[in-house]
């Protein structure tokens, strides 16, 4: 536990007027092992400004859903305008053909917007893929142009099949 989590547990007693015993303490030191540490910060200062007398573990593991939940839903907002992946982080690309797809398929790669950085997988940035096209089709995202571009060269294959 960090000296600011540990300082601002005993600022969070301090508030409620309460000298926690050992046992109290240790479970509390217990709960807040378990979650990031500037999560616990921020329910402390929400707990101290809205509860009226000290919480229970209960009470602060609520807290902790609530504001995970909150930082989550930010994080997807955030990225909801990212033209690329349209707030997906997964970013299109289309496959030619080969010996075990007969026709061209999409793959799909992290997109570098923030929530993209995030992830595990290789990210692909270093030309975009169909940018002719999407200068041709100000009106699609980028995933409804791949989807279009595979849609469009399958129908060639079968064609010329």
């Amino acid at each position: 536990m960090s000296a600011q989590v540990e300082e601002g547990l005993r600022k969070m007693f301090a508030a409620y007027g309460r000298k926690p015993l050992k046992q109290q303490w240790d479970v509390y030191v217990d709960w807040a092992g378990k979650v990031e540490n500037k999560t616990v910060l921020q329910i402390f200062e929400k707990v101290i400004l809205n509860e009226e007398k000290l919480p229970t573990i209960a009470k602060l593991q609520k807290e902790t859903k609530a504001v995970t939940f909150e930082k989550r839903k930010k994080l997807i907002y955030d990225n909801e305008d990212c033209w690329y992946c349209q707030g997906t982080v997964f970013l299109p690309i289309l496959c030619k053909p080969y010996e075990f797809s007969p026709i061209y398929y999409i793959r799909c790669m992290d997109c570098k917007c923030i929530a993209g950085t995030i992830k595990e997988k290789p990210q692909y940035f270093k030309n975009l893929q169909f940018e002719k096209e999407a200068k041709q089709y100000p009106d699609l995202s980028y995933p409804q142009i791949v989807d279009k571009m595979k849609t469009k060269f399958n129908k060639n294959l079968k064609r010329n099949s």
